[in-house]
């Protein structure tokens, strides 16, 4: 779960912005990635097989906060549920790239890997321009965001995590 707003979109600066990433090699990696169109990519690349949702929404309002929650469960047997992605308290289900994890397969999040916040592993220019807060990883459990958000007076707004962040 991370709360982020945006400075630049992409197609200003040209590059994608990383959100978040870990890296084991170029065949292992997963990521939050604004591709250049400003569509947003939940990349979980896994021995070489990769799984990526990438929406047909764009995120160009730089005046506001977007609230994403990447739920990741691969233990689940239909393979929509297991990766979910949410912006500001809704599922988001409209993706021109829609293909999901193997059964069983671990990521590379929470694990020992490096992983960067507000940049990605590689080179080049990568870096997220615009501001995070309430970053959230939570291990072994695939959360909503009513964990992490709740509506006040119509609005999307934080809350505070109370729960376990599991190992």
């Amino acid at each position: 779960s991370v709360w982020l707003k945006r400075s630049k979109i992409t197609n200003q600066t040209g590059d994608v912005q990383g959100v978040i990433e870990s890296r084991a090699d170029s065949n292992d990696n997963c990521g939050i990635i604004f591709n250049t169109d400003d569509t947003l990519l939940v990349k979980l690349k896994i021995g070489g097989t990769n799984a990526k949702l990438i929406t047909n929404r764009v995120f160009r309002d730089v005046s506001a906060w977007y609230h994403i929650v990447v739920a990741v469960d691969t233990t689940q047997s239909t393979s929509s549920n297991r990766a979910k992605l949410y912006i500001n308290g809704s599922q988001e289900t409209s993706f021109s790239t829609e293909t999901y994890p193997t059964q069983d397969g671990d990521t590379l999040f929470n694990n020992t890997n490096q992983h960067e916040i507000g940049d990605m592993l590689y080179s080049g220019t990568t870096n997220f321009d615009g501001y995070m807060a309430e970053v959230n990883f939570v291990d072994g459990t695939q959360l909503t965001p009513t964990s992490f958000g709740e509506t006040k007076n119509g609005v999307w707004i934080p809350k505070k995590y109370t729960g376990s962040y599991g190992t």
